[in-house]
């Protein structure tokens, strides 16, 4: 019996873990920004035709789909600084407006977070952050480099 139940779990969790299917779209309570590419949701949940596949009651942090920012706790003090400006951007966008994920993927992103379409009043915010200087493109694979003290 122990030899059929240890492979059925194994094969369970990484069928979740490797699969890349959309968990559907979510509802939840609070949102915190985190940073310019990553939020934070309370009392996740997650429903695909009619089932929730995905469902916390604590905070989840999640990785916007689409964009990289710079980040917070670089070493280049440049990098910091548009870093918090990319951040407040966010929070101004976002601030008092309707925030809807879609497209949630658990553990998708090499952090484990799950990756997220996220759209403030409709519109893909991935999108209108590289519209307007705040980020670049980002498929998740190899990082730009990017002189944030010259450009």
């Amino acid at each position: 019996m122990l030899k059929i139940i240890i492979p059925a779990i194994l094969l369970s969790f990484n069928s979740f873990a490797g699969n890349h299917n959309q968990y559907g779209d979510c509802t939840f309570g609070s949102t915190r920004i985190v940073d310019a590419d990553t939020i934070g949701v309370m009392n996740i949940k997650c429903v695909n035709n009619g089932i929730t596949t995905y469902s916390h009651a604590y905070e989840t942090k999640l990785r916007i789909r689409g964009v990289d920012t710079p980040e917070m706790k670089s070493s280049s003090v440049c990098e910091r600084v548009a870093a918090k400006e990319a951040t407040e951007f966010l929070e101004n966008l976002s601030s008092g407006k309707k925030i809807i994920i879609k497209n949630f993927v658990p553990f998708d992103d090499k952090y484990g977070r799950p990756m997220v379409n996220v759209y403030i009043d409709g519109v893909n915010y991935a999108q209108i952050a590289i519209e307007q200087g705040y980020g670049y493109q980002y498929n998740g694979k190899t990082k730009q480099k990017i002189d944030y003290c010259n450009r």
